[in-house]
């Protein structure tokens, strides 16, 4: 909750600032440990569908998930999601 409301502007707390598992629906398991980042199996699993639905174009993927360009390109980095 506290995270969802730090990143809400305004009253209302929207599912897009739920953190991606939350919003999944899947509990906190297994993390794929990397130096310098946790990568969780889920949220590459999910990145990596939606840069598929909308053939790679990294914008409507950070605005789907709520999350800024640059976030998205950070992650897709950390998680080795290069265009096919």
């Amino acid at each position: 909750i506290e995270y969802a409301f730090a990143r809400t502007k305004g009253q209302i707390i929207h599912a897009s600032k739920l953190p991606l598992n939350i919003r999944m629906g899947a509990k906190c398991t297994d993390v794929i440990a990397e130096p310098g980042y946790d990568r969780k199996p889920e949220d590459y699993i999910l990145i990596h569908n939606l840069l598929q639905k909308h053939q790679w174009n990294r914008s409507l993927v950070a605005k789907e998930l709520g999350i800024g360009r640059t976030t998205l390109w950070r992650k897709m980095k950390q998680m080795g999601l290069d265009k096919p």
